[in-house]
């Protein structure tokens, strides 16, 4: 849509779109139109264009009448295309208070009557189309989601950054459940792969959908797939944040690199961070990351009667010590990365996940013994598997303890490895699926 007085659509814009939707249709990949920046900018930062911090889609007429506008051209162009899921009406609307002291939560108001408005107008024309509608505060927040804006919508929220624990979607399940509509996490990652193998299951566990963002990131190991830094890209982080220009040709050099290095095949591929989000074979699995359905008693003991350092999972009661050598990639987000699980004799914790290929695995285990001659049990799919006696291991880790050899099989879907404490006690770190 041109900028400037009255509706103008620009086409080239709609040809971009049609594009993608015929290679997404070629891979059977659903799409959901998000409006990341609205007429205005509907965040008021500058994720989304707006041009003084400000969310003057709910300030100025002509930009929230622009915005009713262009959804429904959106409608009315792809209302048929059944490889469109549904309608993502605004991305992260309504910022926190930002480094000026600029609130702006005043505007919810208006944010809950746009999503009022806009869904009536395209209603019209698109009976099918399912809503994706986001609260406020990077969507994290679920105010506006006191009634139904329409009887096929999906609460859409964002997450980064937090422990992956069952407190933190506590709030959006209660929201989900109060209004009978589906969850979908549309934006999660940036962060640790032991953070993905936690919480992506954990998302899965709770029938939440998700979409992980970013899929490739400039020289990274926590995306898919890397792209390459192309050469002298250091001048143009120069030239932002205050150097000299490199100039206009070696800029377009340098962009052109950028958009040749960010062909897939071009790009580094980090299968780790696959096997990590899906918890397929491959995958490794930290001790704290213990199944957290269907919950206490039966995919974990909580016996444990006092309290751990940390808060993680506090009502779990399970055991947490130190690591005796803390992670040092781990985030400062991230502190029950710096935990081992404390099995003493009794205790147990169940890890799940996706079975794939012959439906065999392999584990392996990194542990310390508690105690001289510990004894685990190791069930699968509710089968014991064995006992084994854990040696001294002298007050260092246990490292590739292979605890399930030989590709123990399994025809079901999703395989369950239980780890249980029968006399001493382990502090256990790590299992490793192959």
């Amino acid at each position: 849509m041109e900028e400037g007085p009255g509706i103008r659509f620009i086409e080239e814009g709609f040809k971009l779109i049609d594009r993608c939707l015929d290679w997404c249709e070629k891979h059977s990949l659903y799409v959901f139109l998000d409006l990341h920046g609205a007429p205005g900018g509907q965040t008021g930062a500058n994720i989304d264009d707006s041009i003084d911090d400000m969310p003057r889609l709910f300030m100025d007429k002509d930009s929230y009448d622009k915005g009713i506008a262009l959804w429904v051209g959106l409608a009315e162009r792809y209302k048929d295309r059944t490889i469109v899921g549904g309608y993502d009406l605004l991305n992260e609307p309504i910022r926190t208070v930002n480094d000026k002291g600029s609130n702006i939560d005043h505007y919810l108001s208006a944010l809950s009557r746009f999503y009022k408005d806009c869904i009536k107008e395209i209603r019209k024309i698109d009976k099918n189309h399912l809503f994706s509608l986001e609260g406020h505060h990077w969507s994290t927040r679920l105010d506006i989601f006191d009634h139904l804006f329409d009887e096929s919508m999906c609460i859409h929220f964002h997450r980064y950054w937090n422990p992956p624990e069952p407190s933190l979607l506590a709030d959006y399940i209660e929201a989900g459940k109060r209004l009978d509509v589906p969850l979908w996490l549309g934006e999660t990652g940036e962060n640790t792969v032991e953070w993905f193998v936690t919480m992506f299951h954990m998302l899965d566990q709770h029938e939440i959908s998700w979409n992980f963002w970013p899929w490739k990131k400039m020289a990274t190991v926590n995306s898919p797939c890397s792209i390459e830094k192309p050469e002298s890209f250091g001048t143009v982080l120069d030239y932002i944040k205050g150097g000299q220009h490199p100039g206009f040709e070696q800029a377009q050099e340098i962009f052109d690199g950028y958009l040749h290095n960010m062909k897939t095949e071009n790009c580094t591929y980090n299968d780790i961070v696959v096997k990590q989000l899906l918890r397929t074979k491959g995958c490794h699995v930290p001790a704290l990351s213990y199944d957290t359905k269907p919950g206490i008693g039966e995919s974990f003991s909580g016996l444990f009667k006092g309290d751990n350092e940390i808060p993680y999972r506090k009502d779990d009661k399970m055991r947490f010590i130190g690591r005796l050598r803390p992670d040092k990639e781990t985030r400062g987000d991230n502190p029950w990365q710096e935990y081992d699980l404390l099995l003493s004799a009794g205790e147990w914790a169940d890890y799940t996940i996706n079975a794939s290929g012959d439906g065999t695995v392999t584990v392996c285990a990194s542990l310390r013994p508690c105690a001289c001659g510990s004894v685990i049990e190791v069930f699968v799919n509710g089968e014991a598997a064995g006992l084994i006696t854990v040696e001294d291991g002298k007050g260092s880790y246990l490292r590739d303890l292979c605890i399930i050899g030989s590709g123990a099989a399994t025809s079901d879907e999703t395989i369950t490895v239980r780890i249980k404490s029968i006399d001493g006690a382990i502090a256990l770190e790590t299992l490793h699926f192959s």
